[in-house]
């Protein structure tokens, strides 16, 4: 906990650095703000609800490298499954 709040504080105080030095930093930032307005405001037609998310490489790789179910186990983090912890 205490790394992230140092990794946190240090990130702001770069941030708050690259703000004062670059303004054109700062029109990026205003720009992807405004992008991702436009997104949300407008739609984009997606419904998150329905994607699998089987085919994503990310959770391909977790999977790969954790023990996983594909079912859902209620609230609990860790399930039981054939006498195994996943």
């Amino acid at each position: 906990v205490y790394g992230a709040v140092i990794m946190r504080a240090i990130m702001i105080g770069l941030g708050s650095v690259a703000l004062t030095q670059f303004h054109a930093v700062l029109l990026v930032f205003a720009a992807v703000l405004i992008y991702s307005s436009a997104n949300v405001l407008l739609g984009t037609g997606e419904d998150d609800d329905e994607e699998d998310m089987s085919e994503n490489s990310i959770v391909q790789f977790s999977q790969k490298l954790f023990d996983t179910t594909e079912k859902f186990d209620g609230n609990r983090f860790f399930t039981i499954e054939d006498g195994i912890r996943k």
